[in-house]
């Protein structure tokens, strides 16, 4: 090699690496750039890069103060909630009356603020004699205060007239407004009964429903040729049915006329009494007639 040619190369490798200098310096924020250790962005994709991390940063720490400033917020109506409870329980508390006796006869005070009752301890004897009567009520002398034994009974002339009022008398009777009395019979007086109109009633004739309802006839012997009511077909109801004389069917008999071997020339059914008969009649082919 001679020195124009290593001159040539130097020249060539530095106008190879100044091409991507400047697509590195000058290239779009999407573009990277091949080197001899591999790809480089280029400056603007560099710049676009760190502003996309920078802003999703920012973000991220916004949301972080969001929610630190809701909490302090939850914090502090719960801490508000707290204060509210803290004070009904605290008036509540002062409403509880302490036992804290304060005079001979008053027993309880509401928190030293007053007294809520009175309870009487020790107003007179009322711890008076054994030996009361059996049945009988106790009762306290009004000048003393003291139990008596044996204060008798409260008796019906004890109670102030008119302080149960008036009791009327019972009204009996089958008028307006009276109770009726029950007959020796069980029954009420019929003139307390609601009437009932046998006229309303009605019965079959034909084909239609007229006058009172007649009851039905069952007859023991004879026959009956029609009863009013009709079945499906229009008949009668009695052609469904026989006399009581009807005798049923009770035995099967057979009768033939014609002598010898020959052919049949007539069967028939028919009865006879309580029989039923089958009938046959047939011609003779022996020439016994001549």
């Amino acid at each position: 090699m001679t020195m124009q040619t290593d001159l040539q190369a130097a020249v060539d490798k530095a106008a190879a690496a100044s091409a991507k200098l400047h697509a590195v310096v000058h290239g779009d924020a999407a573009s990277t750039v091949e080197t001899e250790t591999g790809p480089v962005k280029t400056v603007a994709r560099t710049i676009a890069d760190n502003e996309a991390a920078i802003a999703a940063s920012r973000a991220e720490l916004d949301q972080k103060v969001a929610d630190a400033a809701d909490s302090a917020q939850a914090a502090s109506a719960s801490a508000q909630a707290a204060a509210g409870s803290a004070a009904t329980a605290s008036e509540r508390a002062a409403k509880i009356p302490e036992v804290a006796p304060s005079h001979a006869l008053k027993g309880i005070r509401v928190n030293g603020a007053g007294d809520a009752y009175e309870l009487y301890v020790g107003g007179g004897d009322v711890s008076g004699p054994a030996g009361a009567m059996d049945g009988e009520l106790a009762r306290f002398d009004g000048s003393t205060g003291k139990l008596l034994k044996g204060g008798g009974k409260v008796q019906a002339a004890d109670i102030e007239t008119g302080v149960l009022g008036t009791v009327a008398a019972r009204n009996v009777g089958t008028g307006p407004g009276a109770i009726p009395d029950v007959q020796a019979d069980g029954k009420l007086p019929a003139s307390v009964l609601p009437a009932i109109d046998l006229s309303t009633r009605v019965a079959k004739t034909g084909d239609s429903m007229t006058g009172p309802l007649a009851g039905t006839v069952f007859k023991s012997s004879g026959t009956a040729t029609t009863t009013g009511f009709q079945i499906a077909s229009g008949a009668d109801l009695a052609t469904l049915f026989k006399a009581a004389s009807y005798t049923a069917l009770q035995s099967a008999g057979t009768a033939a006329s014609g002598d010898g071997a020959g052919n049949y020339t007539s069967v028939s059914l028919g009865s006879s009494g309580t029989q039923v008969v089958l009938y046959t009649t047939k011609n003779c082919n022996c020439n016994c007639m001549g």
